[in-house]
């Protein structure tokens, strides 16, 4: 759509445009013109839809890279949270040993 945006947009369509104008027929030159602004029209709704779909992307990729973080930082904790029972139950059942002694 940008493409024939730009292309439309050339000196050689606006000289033809220029010798259309000049035929008798008028139709064929208006119906173009409306055409074109219409498809003018578009290609500015959809650069605008772009640049919001963007920065929702831009939201989103944000979103989900804090999420993964926090879901890699809770499974750290989980394991450290593990870990840390491990030693626990092993100085228990150790001073528990002790004790008997």
């Amino acid at each position: 759509m940008s493409a024939l945006n730009e292309q439309l947009k050339l000196p050689t369509v606006a000289k033809m445009l220029d010798i259309l104008a000049q035929k008798p027929d008028m139709s064929a030159i208006s119906n173009f013109k409306m055409s074109r602004d219409e498809l003018a029209k578009y290609y500015t709704e959809a650069k605008d839809n772009v640049r919001f779909l963007t920065t929702l992307e831009r939201h989103f990729k944000v979103q989900c890279f804090h999420s993964s973080q926090v879901i890699v930082t809770l499974n750290h904790l989980s394991s450290a949270v593990s870990d840390f029972d491990s030693v626990i139950s092993f100085f228990v059942l150790k001073n528990v040993d002790i004790r008997k002694n």
